[in-house]
């Protein structure tokens, strides 16, 4: 990730990618494997996805996952983009909310996100 609050060009495609995994539908095989071969060009290190997924995307995105009528076409690209922008700009505002994401991450995170992206994560690493 960069070390200024302005997403480069790849991280903003990267985040709009991965906002995929939380749109309220199943995910074939070939939407993952697209997915993949869109990411790998970007030069972002998994690790670095990773960290975008879980302390980024995920505590925004999230209530998607958990509401009856999600987003299932896909977020709105701007918002999506601005709600990551401030919350990178607000990333040091507290213990308790780093404290309430990684717990929502391990139990919620494991059931609705994990999965899927353990076979992006897999096929980015072949």
């Amino acid at each position: 990730m960069s070390t200024t609050n302005q997403l480069t060009q790849q991280e903003r495609q990267a985040y709009i990618l991965l906002s995929e995994l939380f749109l309220d539908t199943e995910h074939t095989e070939l939407e993952l494997n697209y997915l993949t071969s869109s990411l790998r060009p970007l030069g972002i290190p998994v690790l670095t996805l990773e960290y975008m997924l879980r302390y980024d995307l995920f505590p925004i995105l999230l209530p998607n996952r958990l509401s009856v009528a999600g987003v299932w076409q896909g977020f709105n690209e701007d918002w999506l983009l601005q709600q990551v922008q401030d919350r990178r700009s607000a990333a040091s505002s507290g213990w308790l909310r780093s404290g309430v994401d990684s717990v929502a991450w391990l139990i919620l995170g494991g059931m609705m996100v994990r999965p899927i992206w353990d076979k992006v994560k897999g096929g980015l690493r072949c």
